[in-house]
């Protein structure tokens, strides 16, 4: 009898811990891939799978950039609540149609597959805040934040090396794509063509007649896959208070930026 009793707690034991550490802290393994967008269609896929007992998640693209350096693959380890967002994602999928209406002119292309089934889901769907890109930022929100610093400390460099006066060849003809724009800290041609940066994205033209920025105040970056430089647009406020564009912005990508030269590359104004 006593050997009786000592199975039926060791059954009943075994049987309470399977239950609390089964379907809260697993999730199937699964990929999903989405085509998206409207003049540019651009694919963004996901992996979650298990690996010596833990599970993990990788987003294989697209890559994400600060400048142009890239850190390729983000893989990041799964704890309880990121493996609940991902069997979250999979109920939602199941829930949802094979096709849904259009609603824009973006498309929506998923297909995700699970163990020996794929799923595959076209249109705008009604997600409810369930899709591919909230369970990106719920999975490797770590990653965005350190993207985020690494983009910040970026900006900061290059912004003190911009502080100052710098000086170019006044220009003959508005610049085409591609052409070069080479300023420098010493005003050895005796030019009266200068940009002056300064705190707080401040920015100041001169020589205005060809390339006329007379109203711009500012300047920014922008460094996603390449580091683009704009001056942005000049705003007139008119003495009833109404705002309106004064001249229009332009934008540049970086070429060279040192103490002494600071050579850009027009895209478009």
């Amino acid at each position: 009898m006593r050997q009786l009793i000592i199975i039926f707690i060791i059954f009943i034991l075994t049987n309470c811990g399977n239950k609390s550490g089964s379907s809260k802290d697993t999730v199937p393994p699964f990929t999903v891939i989405l085509y998206s967008g409207d003049e540019e269609v651009r694919k963004s896929e996901i992996r979650i799978y298990e690996e010596s007992g833990k599970f993990y998640a990788e987003n294989v693209s697209p890559y994400f950039y600060y400048g142009t350096q890239t850190d390729s693959v983000w893989k990041v380890e799964l704890d309880q609540n990121k493996i609940s967002t991902c069997n979250k994602f999979l109920n939602k999928a199941k829930s949802l149609p094979k096709r849904c209406p259009e609603r824009s002119t973006s498309i929506e292309d998923y297909t995700i597959i699970v163990q020996k089934d794929t799923i595959k889901i076209n249109g705008n769907c009604e997600w409810d805040n369930l899709d591919l890109f909230s369970l990106r930022k719920s999975l490797f929100n770590e990653k965005f934040t350190e993207l985020d610093l690494k983009k910040t400390n970026l900006i900061n460099g290059l912004n003190s090396k911009l502080i100052g006066k710098w000086y170019f060849k006044p220009l003959k003809l508005e610049p085409k794509r591609d052409d070069s724009l080479v300023l420098t800290k010493t005003n050895n041609l005796n030019s009266e063509c200068s940009w002056e940066f300064g705190k707080d994205n401040y920015f100041k033209s001169s020589c205005n007649k060809i390339f006329d920025f007379t109203y711009s105040d500012t300047y920014g970056w922008r460094v996603d896959g390449n580091i683009f430089f704009e001056i942005q647009t000049g705003l007139i406020t008119n003495k009833n208070g109404i705002t309106s564009v004064g001249n229009s912005n332009a934008l540049f990508t970086l070429d060279k930026l040192t103490d002494k030269e600071l050579r850009l590359k027009f895209l478009w104004r």
